[in-house]
């Protein structure tokens, strides 16, 4: 899996590039009021939704 990061050209950023770091604030310290806020009704009633079709998903994955 590749995960991509924005950076900037903080002193903060060239220091974590340079030592194979990653930066990651606190929750107070985003800086978007809806990051880290999630619904997860939509995503319970999806998986209702898909529930009658898991055997048949595994039975094809494993003869696969």
């Amino acid at each position: 899996m590749r995960l991509y990061k924005y950076r900037s050209n903080f002193k903060r950023d060239l220091k974590t590039l340079s030592k194979g770091q990653i930066y990651a604030p606190t929750y107070d310290n985003l800086n978007d009021p809806f990051e880290g806020i999630f619904n997860d009704s939509e995503d319970k009633s999806i998986i209702e939704i898909f529930k009658p079709f898991s055997n048949e998903a595994e039975k094809s994955y494993n003869s696969v």
